[in-house]
């Protein structure tokens, strides 16, 4: 394994010690206390038949390419083209990048994948969503990959609110209650999204980044979650608390197997505890740019009641 010099970030609340670049978070002068997380770069098997140790695949995404693998104490992501990365104890990232494996690929795959793994295996309860701050209130956008949630938080960036984390939602139950700490200041949308909200962020690394301005510096406690629901007109409906726990089961990662019957038991109990202090509501809405602004003011108004 190879150990080069690392350069100190912060992300999701976290310290990060990185010998792989990470060019969507800055880097943070002056750390000297013992990191959160350690990413470095080592051999590791290009292909889940390589894993000798004992193990049960998670995941398996033949259109995507990648496959999950977990052993007793390791989570292995396999990316075609991009690498493969081993996570373990919520701490320690090793990666080792396919032979022409684009940088940003192996950035995303890290700050993807590789901190969803570290936040999991730290028993956070990580909803798959994009989070924004409208007024005082942090929200939460929820969905499956390709819904918009990304989408729906640059919009609200565009009208003057503030990001908070995109794709991956890290909710800590702490004394205050379920608080989300800030994730990556980038939003992961098509450049077609950028233009027409005019956002005026740099891209970096295939995502835009988000000014300082308009990024949270710091953890929040989380007041809603909206699951996005496609639809030719905008509503917004509750749900009730046993139809909101199983909609944040579904919305969350899991990365445990069926047989892990105490990690279900928790993950279930996390998503109760959420259900029980924040409101869950479907956010229905046509898919369509020109008519984001209106999205905007919806979540605005409902926010307001």
């Amino acid at each position: 394994m190879t150990n080069p010099g690392r350069d100190r970030y912060e992300a999701f609340g976290l310290s990060v010690a990185s010998a792989w670049p990470l060019s969507q978070l800055s880097p943070v002068e002056g750390q000297s206390a013992e990191p959160d997380v350690i990413v470095e770069t080592g051999a590791l098997p290009q292909r889940p038949e390589g894993v000798t140790e004992e193990s049960t695949t998670i995941h398996a995404d033949d259109d995507r390419g990648f496959t999950t693998l977990r052993t007793p104490d390791a989570l292995y992501w396999f990316y075609e083209g991009v690498g493969t990365l081993r996570i373990r104890e919520g701490r320690d990232i090793v990666v080792d990048p396919a032979p022409a494996a684009a940088r940003a690929a192996v950035e995303r795959l890290l700050l993807g994948p590789g901190m969803q793994s570290v936040l999991v295996q730290r028993e956070h309860l990580v909803l798959h969503a994009s989070a924004v701050v409208i007024g005082d209130s942090l929200v939460a956008v929820a969905g499956p990959s390709g819904r918009g949630k990304s989408t729906v938080a640059a919009a609200c960036s565009a009208a003057g609110h503030v990001v908070h984390a995109d794709d991956t939602v890290a909710v800590d139950s702490g004394d205050c209650g379920p608080c989300v700490p800030p994730g990556v200041p980038s939003l992961g949308v098509a450049p077609v999204v950028a233009n027409s909200l005019s956002l005026g962020g740099d891209e970096v690394e295939g995502r835009i980044a988000v000014d300082d301005d308009r990024f949270s510096d710091g953890a929040r406690r989380i007041e809603r979650v909206y699951l996005l629901a496609d639809d030719e007109a905008f509503g917004v409906d509750p749900l009730p608390n046993g139809a909101a726990v199983f909609a944040l089961l579904r919305a969350s990662y899991s990365l445990y197997d069926d047989t892990n019957a105490d990690r279900a038991a928790s993950h279930l109990s996390a998503c109760g505890t959420l259900a029980g202090t924040a409101r869950i509501r479907r956010l229905r809405r046509p898919r369509s740019l020109d008519r984001l602004p209106e999205l905007v003011r919806l979540l605005e108004r409902d926010l307001s009641d």
